[in-house]
């Protein structure tokens, strides 16, 4: 009898009379492959051969074989006996950018160009997906495509592929496959201020929305006073269309993520809320909406006060509410909160219902960049608050947890140290864990590493486990925004 475990694929090649037959109403036939989506056992009659392969289905990396094979090749069983072959495979993996040297050692790269990486959750499988390393032309703000293959990131390496800067230095979108070949560029602009930057893929995969100071136009020049826009287009690289269209300085729009839906894109935006190509005055930003295809520019929240500003919204998982950190007053009236604290707040995905989860407002007592768990109970934020929770400001930053309705606040890490902070969470897809970057020492202590080197970091949503997932300890070798594979 033979066990695949969840998300490995399987091929039984026949040799002489080997007659697989399928348990568990799995049809099988020899020479399939398919991708499993449980445990499959299979039933052979005795005294007949089969040969097992084992492959990793997207997401997954296979560590091996164990019990009656071993190694990680084919596998020729003769059936004489009843016998269990186990497939180890490991389905979390993790991006990031990093500037460290590509050969894994611990030192940054030449020139200290930044490579996107990869590596399993556990800490092993480090290598470089890209490995430039001439001045400007690195890599960074990694993205998963939705079926764990691809990689999307923002890049200002030459358009042809090469190891060189491209000219003017100016970024584009970037696709490449988690293994580093297939790399290709999905905007191809050259020209100084028409840069586009932090790309995040629709739900199905067919397309990725970024934002860019490009012309709207679409030509390879800047936006008329380098406004930044939200654009849309095609994974291969096709159908380049602007959805938000601002020419006016200080109507900036950034940081765009598709609802899960794929119907709508969020983002952050300092135009007028009355719609008009213009600034908000005194430059607030706040939460915007957008149909996918560019239709019904929506703002979510409506703040004009200076300092009131609202940044990094991010969809639940069933697309009906928001989360966001801003510095508005806690009772939501269109003012600051004092000293311009930032909090984590919530509000439908309509704009109404607006919460806040978090409520310091402490000097350096802000927290930031929320994200949602999988299941839509919890969020991560990274915090300068006190540990005990009180409205008081840390020595470091840390990461924290809240359920959605604002109870349970906690802190996952708990530095106190000057450089030892902790930033930017990101959720296994399980919701048992949270990735991140920090600076602490990695022997866990509270206290900085030495030259202040960002790792990846892995601890429990209870706050156990705290785990260095890259030990680079050299000055310039960091590594930065973690992603976890779907």
């Amino acid at each position: 009898m033979f066990s695949w475990p969840k998300g490995v694929r399987r091929s039984c090649r026949q040799t002489h009379h080997c007659q697989p037959a399928p348990v568990h109403s799995a049809p099988f036939a020899p020479g399939e492959v398919a991708v499993l989506t449980s445990f499959l056992s299979l039933r052979v009659a005795p005294l007949l051969c089969l040969t097992l392969v084992a492959a990793s289905a997207a997401k997954s990396d296979f560590t091996g074989l164990s019990g009656s094979c071993s190694g990680s090749g084919a596998c020729v069983l003769t059936i004489d006996a009843p016998k269990v072959v186990t497939a180890g495979f490991d389905l979390s993996g993790i991006v990031f950018y990093s500037a460290r040297n590509p050969d894994g050692s611990d030192a940054p790269g030449e020139n200290g160009t930044f490579n996107i990486w990869r590596l399993n959750a556990d800490g092993t499988g480090l290598a470089p997906i890209t490995s430039v390393i001439a001045d400007g032309a690195g890599g960074y703000r990694s993205q998963w495509s939705p079926d764990g293959t691809e990689v999307v990131f923002d890049s200002t390496r030459k358009l042809d592929g090469t190891d060189a800067p491209n000219p003017n230095g100016t970024s584009n979108i970037w696709r490449v496959h988690i293994d580093g070949t297939g790399l290709v560029p999905l905007t191809n602009a050259t020209a100084d201020g028409a840069g586009s930057f932090r790309p995040e893929w629709s739900p199905d995969g067919a397309q990725v929305v970024f934002d860019s100071t490009r012309n709207l136009d679409g030509m390879d020049a800047p936006n008329e006073n380098g406004t930044s826009n939200v654009w849309r287009v095609n994974a291969d690289g096709t159908g380049l269309t602007p959805l938000t269209t601002v020419t006016a300085s200080g109507a900036d729009s950034y940081d765009p993520e598709c609802s899960p839906d794929g119907t709508m894109v969020v983002f952050h935006s300092a135009r007028d809320v009355d719609g008009t190509d213009a600034p908000n005055p005194n430059g607030t930003f706040n939460i915007w909406r957008v149909n996918a295809d560019g239709t019904d520019l929506t703002p979510l929240t409506t703040a004009t006060a200076i300092g009131a500003y609202s940044f990094h919204p991010r969809w639940s998982p069933d697309g009906t509410e928001i989360i966001f950190d801003s510095a508005r007053n806690l009772d939501g009236t269109d003012a600051p909160s004092p000293n311009e604290t930032s909090n984590i707040w919530r509000m439908n995905a309509d704009g109404t219902g607006l919460a806040a989860l978090t409520s310091a407002t402490a000097n350096g007592a802000d927290s930031r960049r929320p994200q949602w768990s999988a299941d839509g109970t919890d969020v991560a934020f990274d915090s300068g608050r006190k540990l005990d929770g009180t409205d008081a400001p840390n020595g470091a930053w840390n990461i924290w947890r809240v359920r959605a309705d604002g109870t349970g606040l906690v802190p996952l890490t708990s530095a106190t140290a000057d450089g030892a902070g902790s930033f930017r969470p990101e959720w296994s897809p399980d919701g048992a864990q949270v990735v991140f970057d920090s600076t602490r020492k990695l022997d866990g202590t509270d206290a900085a590493s030495p030259n202040g080197t960002f790792n990846i970091w892995r601890v429990n949503a209870d706050s156990t486990g705290l785990t260095p997932l890259t030990t680079a300890t050299a000055s310039g070798a960091d590594s930065l925004e973690p992603r976890v594979s779907p």
